[in-house]
């Protein structure tokens, strides 16, 4: 474990942006230390950076001076994904992201005269961390800010607070993902908050890349505009990926050395599958989740998705690990898709090719929205301990946060990603708003069933037992599903 690690090197990569001017105002920064370091100067982010104005009020929340320390884990940035912390910020480095970081704690600071402490650890060890804590009855951490999967997990075994017993918060509010809160509720209870604070949440999100210079030599239609027009369905997506494959060094099998429609690999099944509308939770009327597995609308997805892999040439899925580099094709110009996380984008925004970054196919034009899956494993959410004895100043901090976050990391979030891709033209800021807007979560990830698994199994054997395999999963997880729903019965 370690205290926030100095950022300044990994930023210094995604400087992007001129340096933004400093104003006056002094405020205690974040630290890792006991002591309260000198104060900094405020940062003031241009008005562009802001988010839309919205009639929702802001928090009316008073000015409370507590004074000392509020103490946050979080999981700890990594190079290859997040090269950020979602708290800590370093001073005034010119890039939008980390100086509307630095805005919002400031003001923080500032509104309540505290000094953030900032924890970071790896995306494994939150949960025990955590929850020794809470076990050892201290107050060494107001709130949590780690992965999703692990925040359920504490919520299901009583560390958390019940949002609705908690002065200040509105979960109601824009500034929460309200798709992903209505996913994780049970029986209308919240225990955790998702908001514009968890940027992982975005950066994790499956999407689509694509090659803006093979479409214009296939003279392909405009992708983006079958977005909006909300025709961008399995069935066209499959068809532009067959425009386009060969075997161009003739050795007889598809590589990524070869000209192919989508190259991808049995971890983003799940996200094609969220796509196009599949679930294998369910809510019932009570909001209580129920395990459903294979029905016949999601063996029909499945079916189709699987098929879709499986044709060479107009696809390339690897059968090796999650984490090999598999994006050759792509960056050399010779793969029309790319399938990957919205962190993928710093990577490709390295190599001199034109991109768009686009949301997972619908299943059919009858979908009503798209649906934009995260990953519950390296996403983040917050909670609060259950026997926290500091209710006004962490929920006060928490909900102001959460509601500079919305006004001044979400439109900075957008920047970033908009000037990562090159080109800031209008349809591809529509695009990202869209990615947004249609964040979702698969309730059986977040529990840690095993349904991810069995599907990059079969993408990884290139196998299409779909129902035996399921079926054969089928116990165990309602099995899960219903220990995970006693825990909050036994709490009425």
């Amino acid at each position: 474990m370690k205290k926030h690690a100095t950022l300044s090197a990994i930023l210094s990569l995604l400087l992007l942006l001129p340096s933004l001017a400093a104003c006056g105002g002094e405020t205690p920064p974040v630290t890792s230390d006991t002591t309260a370091a000198p104060a900094v100067a405020d940062t003031t982010v241009p008005e562009t950076t802001e988010a839309p104005i919205t009639e929702y009020p802001a928090p009316q929340i008073e000015a409370v001076k507590y004074g000392g320390e509020f103490r946050i884990l979080s999981n700890e940035p990594r190079a290859d994904m997040f090269p950020y912390s979602e708290i800590y910020y370093a001073e005034d480095t010119g890039d939008v992201i980390n100086d509307a970081l630095f805005k919002r704690n400031n003001q923080i600071m500032e509104k309540y005269g505290v000094t953030i402490v900032n924890t970071d650890i790896s995306t494994g060890s939150g949960k025990r961390t955590f929850t020794n804590a809470i076990n050892a009855g201290n107050d060494d951490f107001h709130i949590a800010v780690i992965r999703i999967s692990d925040i359920v997990n504490l919520a299901q075994n009583g560390y958390l607070a019940n949002i609705a017993s908690l002065p200040h918060i509105d979960p109601d509010a824009p500034w929460y993902y309200q798709q992903l809160r209505d996913s994780l509720t049970i029986r209308g209870e919240d225990y955790m908050l998702i908001g514009y604070l968890n940027m992982r949440v975005f950066d994790t999100a499956g999407a689509l890349f694509y090659n803006k210079d093979i479409v214009e030599k296939h003279n392909m239609p405009d992708i983006e505009q079958m977005v909006f027009d909300g025709t961008w369905t399995l069935d066209r997506f499959y068809a532009l990926c067959s425009q386009v494959g060969g075997d161009l060094d003739q050795d007889g099998k598809i590589t990524e050395n070869d000209e192919v429609g989508l190259t991808s690999h049995p971890g983003n099944l799940l996200n094609y599958f969220i796509g196009a509308g599949g679930e294998f939770v369910v809510k019932n009327s009570d909001d209580i989740p129920v395990y459903i597995g294979i029905n016949q609308k999601n063996e029909a997805i499945l079916s189709k998705v699987l098929n879709i892999m499986f044709t060479e040439p107009a696809v390339l899925h690897q059968d090796s690990s999650l984490y090999k580099d598999y994006t050759g094709a792509f960056n050399a110009d010779r793969s029309l898709f790319l399938s990957n996380g919205i962190y993928r984008i710093r990577t490709l925004a390295a190599v001199d090719s034109s991109f768009g970054v686009l949301p997972l196919p619908k299943w059919d034009e009858a979908q009503e929205k798209y649906y934009v899956h995260i990953g519950s494993s390296l996403g983040t959410a917050i909670g609060i301990p259950f026997n926290t004895n500091t209710t006004e100043m962490t929920c006060s901090i928490v909900e102001d946060m959460m509601h500079l976050s919305y006004k001044y990391i979400y439109p900075a979030h957008i920047e970033k990603t908009m000037q990562l891709r090159y080109a800031s033209d209008e349809n591809s800021t529509k695009i990202i708003k869209i990615l947004f807007d249609s964040l979702s979560i698969e309730l059986a990830s977040a529990l840690s069933l095993d349904c991810d698994k069995l599907l990059r199994n079969l993408g990884a054997t290139r196998s299409t037992n779909i129902v035996s395999t399921y079926l054969a999963s089928e116990e165990k997880n309602k099995a899960a599903i219903e220990t995970y729903v006693a825990a909050f019965d036994s709490k009425q």
